[in-house]
């Protein structure tokens, strides 16, 4: 990742390594996840590392180009520039965004979607300086760019031939069916399209912030400790789906499909699948699991998500099909369990055990895919760990809300935090772990206090 500079006068020792690509006279830069800022492929030089050789490790990790320093540049406090060149040909997407940039496929590169959300040429001029992650710093970087020399770019329609068979038929599909509703009169064009995407609404995961807290009240403390564990155990086969086949979403083919802003790979869907989880989960709570009213409503939600996210370049059919069998299974080992142990298989997951053995497989599968999506998670399950045991076993409407209150406010004040933060990577990837540790610690710490208060004034 990039690293901070603050001055552009010469040091014997910097601490990074910079590099700098000239594509048919356009400067190759990536998206960062964390800090949600533009950057060029940079980062830390490792112990006993030469610079250059950190310079070409880092091109790799963060656009998939395998380069060559030519030369250096320039230095500034903790960074030495290099002109960078590709070791073979650039292939780059045709098309341009608003900004007049081009899409460089980087699918295939190892931080991709970890800490990169994917790489662009752009002219240096077009860039705002607002957007890069030192904007001070730009106009730095825009005169060593004047100094390097261009190397040709092969440009592409698409890479549909790059997928497999099944995947090229769904692409030509989508594309298909994206213009065909953008082809429809100019109101009912707008009304499909919208109607489709508001099916995203659906995919965020911050529904959870009033599914549990209403679980709590009106079911029971095991029974949402059940379910958020079920909702754990969920997204961990999913992680583990998506490094592991590591598919890239529709987008990745051809960036003129990409309707909304999700990023790294999409097998199987997360959010279809902790739907599933949770609708078969609580149908079976609710005495309503089977063909009624319910379900046909779930249904319909869970096809107006699957459509939602296919039509905005986000999903394939697959990965949502895949996303809910994942989920699904997992509800249905839990159903099993029920039938085991009967009402005790609620109270089981009120008992520390249960958590840590969770905690475990986490970190396993952090030590070999560090995401910061599983470090917020495996945070968040020690938290869980360490709390669940002292909360009360039913809480009242009033601090139902008061949780609910409490959850949006936490959140909002995180992400005001992270937007303090986003000139640093590591201020950044903290923030954004601790969001969802912090959030439940909040609220769990609310219901804890709530429970002493009770017990002190009958």
């Amino acid at each position: 990742m990039a690293v901070v500079f603050s001055s552009f006068s010469s040091f014997a020792q910097p601490k990074g390594a910079v590099c700098i690509i000239n594509a048919d006279n356009q400067i190759v830069v990536v998206d960062e996840i964390l800090t949600g800022k533009v950057s060029l492929p940079a980062g830390t030089i490792a112990d006993d590392e030469p610079p250059q050789d950190a310079a070409q490790r880092e091109a790799w990790e963060e656009t998939g180009l395998v380069v060559s320093v030519e030369r250096e540049l320039g230095r500034s406090e903790k960074a030495i520039y290099y002109q960078c060149v590709s070791n073979s040909d650039i292939i780059v997407f045709a098309q341009q965004d608003n900004q007049g940039s081009r899409t460089l496929p980087n699918w295939f590169a190892p931080h991709y979607g970890i800490e990169v959300s994917g790489a662009r040429l752009i002219d240096p001029a077009r860039l705002d300086a607002a957007e890069y992650r030192y904007p001070q710093q730009w106009s730095y970087v825009e005169e060593l760019f004047k100094q390097t020399s261009a190397q040709p770019v092969s440009y592409v329609n698409n890479l549909f031939d790059a997928t497999s068979r099944y995947h090229q038929v769904e692409l030509n599909s989508l594309l298909a069916l994206q213009l065909w509703v953008n082809n429809l009169p100019s109101s009912v064009s707008r009304f499909v399209d919208s109607f489709l995407l508001t099916g995203l609404v659906f995919t965020s995961s911050w529904w959870l912030i009033f599914l549990l807290p209403v679980c709590y009240r009106y079911l029971d403390r095991d029974f949402t400790l059940k379910l958020l564990f079920t909702l754990m155990m969920t997204t961990l086969l999913v992680q583990i789906g998506q490094q592991g086949f590591a598919q890239p979403r529709p987008y990745a083919f051809l960036p003129l499909l990409n309707r909304a802003s999700e990023v790294g790979f999409g097998l199987p869907n997360l959010a279809l699948a902790l739907w599933v989880a949770s609708a078969t989960m609580l149908m079976k709570k609710s005495h309503f699991l089977g063909w009624n009213k319910v379900s046909l409503v779930v249904i319909v939600v869970l096809v107006w998500m699957t459509l939602g996210l296919y039509y905005s370049g986000s999903a394939f059919i697959l990965d949502g099909v895949s996303g809910g069998i994942v989920g699904l299974l997992t509800a249905w080992h839990m159903m099993r369990l029920d039938q085991k142990l009967g009402q005790d298989s609620d109270g089981l997951f009120h008992r520390k055990g249960v958590w840590w053995l969770l905690v475990v497989g986490y970190v396993v599968v952090l030590l070999w895919w560090q995401t910061p999506t599983l470090l917020s998670l495996v945070l968040s399950l020690v938290v869980i760990a360490l709390l669940q045991g002292n909360l009360p076993q039913k809480m009242d409407t009033r601090s139902m809300m008061t949780v609910m209150l409490g959850l949006l406010v936490t959140s909002g004040v995180m992400f005001a935090l992270h937007g303090q933060v986003s000139d640093s990577n590591g201020s950044a990837l903290v923030v954004k772990s601790l969001q969802w540790p912090v959030m439940i610690l909040v609220s769990a710490m609310s219901l804890i206090l709530n429970k002493t208060k009770a017990k002190t004034n009958p």
